[in-house]
């Protein structure tokens, strides 16, 4: 592969006008994106992405910074940042634009004071005063329990959450010995002794624990707890709660504020009642300048004023941080932004939201357009500005379980798939097959003969590869494939080792490309002999990254594309294939 040198300022929706120059333009949205978690430092506002890519705000500015493999939490201490994300804990000493992997290992929790930074690594509690430095905690986690009325010394593991004062430990945990009570232990005196505290409920999940007004008060599956005496006995705070999970506890201008994950809601603990703070969003992270809240809601962030409630939208700058874009010619791009899809006419410089519901794997056929939604096949003659079903000649039980679409010669082709699973056994087939349409949607035939079947039902639908006249389906049975237009299919084994894991495919001219966990591949699509084409490739293929490469088929050339920020853009040169 050559390398176009041109860079992704954000994401691939970038890939449209000039899509073959070396110079990249910014568009104009859309906005927001899948932000997963939000942090404050130093003032500024920092958010990352499922995809691991941070973004900072400096008084008002969005900027794309750094990357880190999913980030789970923000810390902020002593003017230094500090992440917890998948492959570890990482330290930034310069507001985020770089990161050091530090020596303890993958976090399950973080807790800090103003002067000690405690970390949860593989069942045991390390601290530091610098960040650099870490020692464990020297605190036992070994607990004298009782076991089928019999003592028994256990391990606490799999820490979820904790809180440590002078000599007080507060452990969310599990016991190393079967059967398991999940709950919390408390210790006095540096884990030479635990004991499970009065007045919590077995399981009980802790997900987060709060100092407040001399207080300790615990988030938890069973909704808040409180304990004024260090933890040995606890009392429910719950009314106004509804039931379920607590994920996250905040204590701000000398109130507490709880996050229900039950209804995506945010709570003001008033003496021991809560009441609901009427926003209309369904939020999935909170975090605090120590000002305002700051709410993570649908890949967009918000900011809560405390002084008059009103809620304001400050995504507006930050380009969508996980697009999933579809280009249909030199103007017009579909791009899809989290749990909504946006269009362009205008290469970029306006969008306007669908009001479809959320569409996939789009397919072009000169002036129409397919594509999967949650209730079938759906049809655009105007090139994806409207949308409307097409479904006619689909049994009325598999509409709804349609999951693939594609074309090849005069012919769409649909694929649907839906399995119901059963304990113990293998799942039973409710939906699948293949059927084929000649005349743009408006009817649809059965086209799976030589497809396995479960009675009248055949099997399962993953994929629909196109390669030229050939089609490749992945099914719940294995690879098959077609060499006329669907009138039958025959076993097909892609040839590839077990031991390299297949990613995501895509069918061009009359080759097939993988991405694998090994690097890039390609078979004729009429073999199973695959050959490597990494030249002109990193020659180090990370294993976590891979899963942000996505195949990009435009006028006539298939490109390989990087999806995180500063990722780079790969064209296929044919000639390199032979």
């Amino acid at each position: 592969m050559a390398k176009i040198s041109a860079k992704l300022i954000i994401a691939v929706s970038l890939i449209f006008t000039t899509f073959l120059q070396a110079q990249w333009q910014q568009t104009n949205g859309p906005f927001g994106g899948a932000l997963t978690v939000v942090g404050h430092h130093k003032g500024d506002i920092y958010a990352a992405t499922s995809r691991g890519a941070i973004f900072r705000n400096q008084q008002g500015e969005w900027q794309s910074i750094s990357h880190i493999s999913y980030v789970e939490q923000f810390i902020s201490f002593k003017d230094q940042l500090f992440a917890r994300g998948y492959n570890g804990l990482y330290r930034s000493q310069d507001d985020g634009l770089s990161w050091q992997l530090l020596n303890p290992g993958s976090a399950s929790a973080f807790y800090s004071t103003n002067d000690v930074l405690y970390a949860a690594v593989n069942d045991t509690i390390y601290k530091s005063t610098d960040g650099s430095d870490w020692q464990p905690a020297l605190l036992s986690t070994s607990a004298n329990t009782i076991l089928f009325d019999e003592p028994t010394v256990q391990q606490l593991v799999d820490i979820t959450a904790f809180a440590i004062a002078d000599s007080v430990a507060l452990l969310g945990c599990t016991t190393s010995v079967y059967p398991i009570p999940q709950g919390i232990y408390i210790t006095g005196d540096k884990g030479e002794n635990w004991q499970f505290p009065e007045g919590i409920k077995e399981p009980t999940y802790a997900r987060d624990f709060k100092m407040y007004n001399g207080a300790f008060y615990m988030g938890s599956n069973f909704g808040v707890f409180k304990t004024e005496d260090q933890g040995r006995v606890w009392q429910a705070i719950n009314q106004g709660l509804p039931t379920g999970n607590i994920d996250k506890l905040l204590a701000l201008n000398n109130q507490l504020y709880a996050l229900s994950n039950s209804d995506r809601s945010l709570y003001q603990l008033s003496d021991t009642t809560w009441s609901l703070i009427s926003i209309n969003l369904s939020i999935y992270d909170i975090s605090t300048d120590g000002t305002d809240i700051f709410l993570l809601s649908n890949g967009s962030l918000y900011q809560f004023s405390l002084d008059d409630n009103s809620v304001t939208d400050i995504t507006p700058g930050l380009i969508a941080t996980s697009l999933e874009p579809f280009v249909v010619d030199d103007e017009i791009v579909l791009a899809g932004a989290y749990d909504r899809w946006y269009r362009t006419a205008d290469g970029g410089d306006n969008w306007t939201e669908l009001t479809e519901p959320l569409l996939r794997q789009f397919v072009l056929k000169e002036q129409d357009m397919f594509a999967v939604g949650p209730q079938g096949i759906y049809h655009s003659t105007d090139k994806g500005q409207t949308w409307g079903q097409a479904q006619n000649g689909i049994p009325p039980n598999y509409q709804n379980y349609s999951n693939t679409v594609s074309s090849v010669g005069p012919y769409i082709f649909a694929g649907f798939s839906k399995l119901r699973a059963r304990d113990h056994l293998t799942p039973i087939w409710e939906a699948g097959g293949i059927y084929r349409s000649a005349d743009n949607g408006k009817s649809w035939t059965a086209a799976s003969v030589g497809l396995p079947s479960e009675g009248a039902v055949k099997t399962p639908i993953y994929t629909i590869l196109a390669c030229d006249d050939h089609l490749i389906i992945k099914t719940y049975s294995g690879l098959y494939r077609s060499v006329d237009n669907g009138d039958s299919w025959s076993a097909f084994s892609d040839g590839m080792s077990q031991n390299n894991f297949v990613i995501r495919y895509s069918g061009f001219e009359d080759r097939i490309f993988a991405i694998t966990s090994k690097g890039i591949y390609y078979s004729q699509a009429d073999k199973s002999e695959w050959q490597s084409l990494n030249n002109g490739f990193p020659d180090i293929f990370d294993q976590v990254d891979v899963y942000y490469y996505r195949f990009l088929r435009y006028k006539g050339n298939l490109y390989l594309v990087n999806t995180m920020p500063g990722g780079d853009l790969y064209q296929l040169q044919n000639e390199a294939l032979g």
